[in-house]
């Protein structure tokens, strides 16, 4: 049967939606890392003062680092992403089920995610200083700068990584029940959670843009200078190398000499000169690191040889005082965020509290009152925004109260229509069908007996509509009352169709088959008769043109389905109305057991039909439009049977 495959159809989508959120989730994790180990790599030629044979290899480094970035950060999140897929997959199928345990997940999932991106990615700009996987190209000291710098991008990043991932998260949040979502803020409020993420948040807002700023800063100053002296030391090196070489070849005196060398060395150069004889000739001067900050400079002229080894390294002071400004920024910085926070804080707090002391009777007098003098702005404006939306909802609540007062009054008037059709229509209409009746054995000629049985005729319709009228208004309000009781099968059909001669005036043969040792119905046989009578006389009235054709009820106990709950059609009778097949198109019977016709034709039918199903359902039972043979419409009917 179709419900059967109803399971595995409806939970379709809800794997789709939450396979597209891990995927979007997972989309912004690839694409916020390429761009930050992207950014990494395209600032530290510049700013480090890298030169270009050193790039390529520092290009190397970045993306290795981004890639080994991406497989960790997304392997260690695995499990969160696959918690909030359940949580999305149970919004999309389930949203009575959500709990604030699920909320909570959500909102934990982004700063989860950029916490373990920020880690793994800190962890392999770092690994860049290591030895063996420092760029070729780089001393130690330029390793570790751009290793610094790596992690002042990746954390930049990460904060990116959070908002991103957050926008994604809120708009899933946005679409889950209320009850939920309320519980979960009312938790986190006795906990004083919002206070405390208040004054983070502005902390992190304004803490660590200074302190990136200032780190970074501090790295590029410190490249620029250390270039700079590096370049300075290194044209004065050469310079006197070569001036110590041409006081050799002037044959000046060993005494001024050394007196030379003793001012350079005062000033950190220290000269030797040697005589060279097998490497005869003119060379140009060659650079080589000692170690660390030392450096030779060597050159050579005919038969001597000159060496100049120097110190080019930044003095550690203007190191310790540029790192000393930056930490006494983030200070500074903290303090303000903490004070700024903790005012924002206060003004949230007084403005949930007015909030949450706001009562309907205050709305609805109009007494909400939220918005007041507050230290920032938004605060303010979110306190209008509430008062706006309580006078919305003080407007909205004066039309519901007027509705339910026009309801309460169209139900007294149904309740009144219901007496005077009952005594004023019913009674005098039921007196004049039984003087009809009185009339009827009398001798009366052939026109008078003809006028006498339209009358009758017509005045049965009249009842029946009447009677439908009120069981379908009574049906509508909830007033419908029934008296069960256990009626065998065969006693029901019969019935049904003696009524359903009585509804058309007219006798018609119909093909009723039964199953053998059918147990009795357990339902309302008067509501329950009319009801089956009222699909008889359709299906007879759709076969009026078929000429020499018959109608087909049968009644049978359905096939036990395995594993089938016991309020299912295993404890039914099942009663299938088989119509002609020229006489009904299965999708327009559709529509009529519904109460929708597409004429204003048969709109009495139409209503008795649909009263019939709502009467059918009101024991617990179901209708279902089908095919028979020849592509006829098949009622078929679900009863509750008498058990024990």
């Amino acid at each position: 049967m179709v419900r059967r495959h109803m399971p595995a159809i409806s939970h379709a989508p809800g794997d789709e939606i939450a396979r597209r959120f891990g995927q979007r989730l997972l989309l912004r994790h690839v694409m916020v890392v390429v761009v930050g180990f992207f950014a990494w790599a395209l600032l530290a030629p510049w700013s480090l003062r890298i030169s270009t044979s050193g790039i390529a290899d520092v290009w190397l480094s970045a993306m290795s680092a981004g890639a080994a970035t991406v497989v960790v950060s997304a392997l260690l999140s695995a499990g969160r992403l696959r918690a909030g897929r359940a949580v999305f997959r149970a919004l999309a199928l389930e949203p009575e089920r959500i709990t604030p345990q699920d909320i909570s997940t959500l909102a934990l999932l982004p700063s989860g995610l950029a916490l373990r991106f920020a880690i793994v990615g800190s962890a392999a700009a770092a690994l860049t200083a290591a030895p063996g996987f420092q760029p070729s190209g780089l001393d130690q000291v330029r390793s570790i700068n751009l290793a610094l710098l790596g992690v002042m991008v990746v954390s930049a990043a990460a904060v990116v990584h959070y908002v991103v991932s957050r926008a994604l998260v809120v708009r899933a949040i946005e679409i889950a029940p209320l009850a939920p979502v309320t519980a979960y803020l009312e938790e986190q409020a006795i906990r004083l959670a919002p206070r405390r993420r208040v004054v983070q948040k502005v902390m992190l807002a304004l803490v660590a843009p200074v302190t990136l700023v200032g780190v970074v800063t501090l790295l590029v100053s410190h490249a620029h200078q250390r270039d700079f002296i590096q370049r300075s030391r290194h044209t004065t090196a050469r310079q006197l190398t070569t001036l110590a070489l041409d006081t050799a070849a002037a044959d000046v005196g060993a005494r001024g000499r050394e007196d030379a060398m003793a001012a350079t060395a005062a000033h950190g150069f220290y000269i030797t000169v040697q005589r060279d004889r097998d490497r005869a000739g003119t060379s140009r001067s060659v650079v080589r690191q000692i170690r660390g900050g030392l450096y030779a400079l060597e050159r050579r002229r005919d038969d001597e040889r000159a060496t100049t080894r120097y110190e080019a390294k930044l003095a550690g002071g203007i190191i310790t005082s540029g790192v000393w400004m930056t930490i006494g920024a983030a200070l500074v910085s903290a303090l303000l965020a903490w004070w700024l926070g903790r005012l924002l804080a206060a003004d949230l707090v007084l403005a949930t509290q007015q909030v949450s002391s706001l009562g309907t009777e205050k709305v609805m007098r109009g007494e909400a009152r939220v918005a007041g003098p507050a230290r920032f702005e938004v605060v303010e404006q979110l306190g209008r925004s509430v008062e706006a939306l309580a006078e919305r909802f003080r407007q909205f609540a004066g039309g519901q109260e007027r509705a339910l007062e026009a309801k309460a009054a169209a139900q007294r008037m149904k309740q009144l229509l219901f007496a005077s059709v009952s005594h004023d229509l019913k009674s005098p209409l039921s007196a004049i069908l039984g003087l009809a009746q009185l009339i009827h054995d009398e001798p009366l000629s052939p026109s008078q007996r003809e006028c006498l049985q339209m009358v009758s005729s017509r005045g049965r319709e009249l009842l029946a509509l009447i009677e439908t009228i009120l069981d379908a208004a009574r049906v509508e309000a909830g007033q419908l009352r029934l008296n069960r009781e256990p009626v065998a099968t065969d006693r029901l059909i019969q019935e049904a169709l003696t009524k359903a001669g009585d509804l058309l005036g007219a006798r018609r043969s119909v093909l009723v088959e039964l199953a053998p040792q059918l147990p009795a119905l357990n339902v309302d046989p008067a509501y329950t008769i009319g009801a089956f009578a009222v699909l008889l006389a359709h299906a007879i009235e759709s076969a009026s043109t078929a000429h020499g054709r018959t109608i087909r009820v049968r009644a049978s106990l359905p096939a036990v389905r395995r594993g089938a709950p016991p309020d299912s059609d295993n404890e039914s009778i099942r009663l299938d109305i088989e119509y002609v097949a020229s006489g009904q198109r299965p999708s327009l019977l559709e529509e009529q057991l519904r109460g929708r016709m597409r004429t204003d034709a048969h709109r009495g039918m139409a209503l008795r039909l649909s009263l019939a199903r709502s009467i059918i359902e009101l024991h617990g039972g179901r209708m279902q439009v089908g095919r028979g043979p020849q592509g006829a419409a098949v009622v078929t009917c679900w009863l509750p049977r008498q058990l024990g």
